[in-house]
């Protein structure tokens, strides 16, 4: 049980992604509250599951090198009801997602290999910026009704100030994160190149 506890902790990152999937786009400033501070929690649970594969309690095996980077790639896909709630355009959507497909792939096939491509130092500052942006994203859409007045509604204020940063600058956050998440996928396959053209070229 606790060699396995990171890939336990993984797991309900995954199930809880799908969760907050279910209440995007948000109908109530309640909801908005509790989307970003259930995701706080889901990114929060990014570092404890890598913490415990690294402490005694845990092990980094095959299995977690897979499944946390695919549940990472499941909380970039929030991108997309940010899309619908018109917090982001389509073209850094896009280019993330395609990024992330590509690599996703490209794991893919070395998995069925035997090969395990593990996550480059890029792709861990990729997550670092991402997962904040999209919290951020999620506090500037625009939700009607008034303030909350649940224990969430704490909270509010901060998405306030959020939706008061001037549009400038939420969206150079956007684009300066989508270089990076290009740039890191352009490093990762290089650092690949030779399984790569092996992929290619043996299909």
């Amino acid at each position: 049980m606790r060699n396995h506890l990171a890939n336990i902790i993984t797991a309900i990152r995954i199930v809880g992604i799908c969760v907050l999937f279910a209440f995007t786009p948000f109908f109530s400033q309640q909801v908005q509250c509790w989307v970003i501070l259930f995701f706080a929690f889901l990114c929060l649970t990014d570092w404890v599951d890598g913490v415990v594969a690294r402490s005694r309690f845990g092990r980094c095996t095959n299995l977690g090198k897979l499944l946390d980077p695919m549940a990472d790639k499941l909380l970039v896909f929030t991108f997309l009801p940010l899309l619908e709630m018109g917090a982001i355009t389509s073209c850094p959507v896009l280019i993330i997602l395609i990024r992330d497909i590509v690599i996703n792939t490209l794991r893919t096939l070395a998995a069925k290999k035997g090969i395990v491509l593990q996550a480059r130092f890029s792709g861990k500052v990729k997550t670092f910026l991402q997962l904040p942006l999209i919290a951020v994203l999620l506090a500037t859409v625009v939700v009607p009704g008034s303030q909350v007045s649940t224990i969430a509604g704490i909270f509010y204020p901060v998405i306030m100030f959020i939706q008061a940063i001037p549009d400038f600058w939420i969206d150079f956050s956007i684009w300066a994160v989508t270089f990076w998440t290009m740039w890191s996928g352009i490093e990762y396959l290089w650092a690949n190149k030779h399984f790569l053209s092996m992929v290619i070229y043996t299909g």
